[in-house]
């Protein structure tokens, strides 16, 4: 891993958040959650835990791929996969 004090937009930043329990007791069903910062994009890669779920948001969760629904021109709806650039949690 390697520190900068100066990032170019093309960099590509790797960020990983560690969290404690506090208390007495064990969590159960936990959900990190890890925002994309402003300004930046989320691009898929070795995603831990193996089942990631990824917001529009920050407040609405689904697996990734997120997908969403787009009206043709006919009328007619086909599911398309969220763009990873849209995603913010």
């Amino acid at each position: 891993m390697q520190s900068s004090k100066s990032i170019q937009p093309v960099d590509i930043i790797e960020y990983q958040v560690a969290y404690k329990i506090r208390g007495q007791t064990s969590a159960k069903q936990l959900l990190a959650t890890l925002p994309v910062p402003k300004g930046m994009t989320y691009l898929l890669s070795d995603t831990y835990p193996s089942h990631p779920h990824a917001s529009l948001d920050g407040e609405t969760f689904a697996p990734m791929p997120l997908i969403h629904w787009v009206r043709l021109a006919d009328g007619s709806l086909l599911q398309r996969q969220v763009p990873y650039s849209q995603y913010r949690s």
